[in-house]
């Protein structure tokens, strides 16, 4: 009992670790690699993986098995294992200590299972804005009777990945309005200055640095159509600096 509750400590001493971190500045990948890392040795499992959810399965993003990482596309489809997802779907969680013979898992046995050695398994959806966005899966490669504190603690990752996947995805939001913003305000400062241009100078002499930079484009021309002469005339190039010139 000494022993259970150690670990139990254990456990709640990397919950608060992990929560104590400040992962804004790092990439999703690396912050999941952290994580999965970081239980994985407090939890002895064989091999923990991230599956992306989409309408028609799940999609292998990350796996770690025996300290080896790495990412691969593996692909299980819904229409091949139903009772597997509409377990996942119905229960959030799925908890088994015999893979092959658990009936929301049994059918993943010949295909998944037996080939990977996989024999018991703790599996976790993570939801962003109440719809399942990936699986936490905590696999074993022997019969384990998992304890209520592996079930909360694996839950309690799970649920951290949610929190961490839904600021990533909220961080892309924020930069792509504020980008867009920003174009907005050049835009509308250029025309200003445009508008109020009596001659073709002024116009040429307009901020093409900055619509290109915000705009993100590689290169920005500008042509005067020579209708005499039937061409168009080059009166402005702009570049930008990321771009090598051949």
């Amino acid at each position: 009992q000494n022993a259970n509750i150690l670990k139990s400590i254990k456990y709640q001493n990397l919950i608060n670790e992990v929560y104590a971190q400040n992962l804004s500045e790092i990439n999703l990948l690396e912050n999941i690699k952290y994580i999965i890392d970081k239980s994985n040795l407090l939890l002895d499992i064989d091999k923990v993986s991230i599956w992306r959810h989409s309408n028609n399965g799940i999609i292998l993003e990350y796996n770690h098995f025996n300290d080896i990482k790495m990412i691969v596309g593996q692909f299980i489809n819904k229409n091949d294992y139903p009772k597997y997802f509409e377990s996942m779907i119905k229960y959030d969680s799925l908890v088994v200590s015999d893979v092959e013979i658990n009936s929301n898992t049994s059918e993943l046995y010949e295909h998944y299972f037996k080939p990977n050695g996989v024999k018991s398994l703790i599996d976790h959806v993570i939801k962003i804005n109440g719809k399942i966005d990936r699986i936490i899966c905590f696999e074993q490669f022997f019969r384990r009777t998992w304890t209520e504190d592996e079930i909360r603690f694996t839950k309690t990752i799970a649920n951290y990945l949610a929190l961490i996947i839904e600021r990533n995805e909220k961080s892309k939001i924020e930069y792509i309005l504020k980008k867009r913003g920003n174009l907005l305000n050049s835009i509308n400062s250029i025309y200003s200055q445009l508008i109020k241009s009596t001659n073709f100078i002024e116009i040429l002499n307009c901020d093409y640095d900055k619509i290109g930079e915000i705009s993100n484009f590689s290169r920005l021309f500008f042509f005067e159509n020579k209708r005499e002469n039937n061409f168009f005339d080059l009166k402005y190039r702009w570049t930008n600096s990321t771009v090598q010139e051949r």
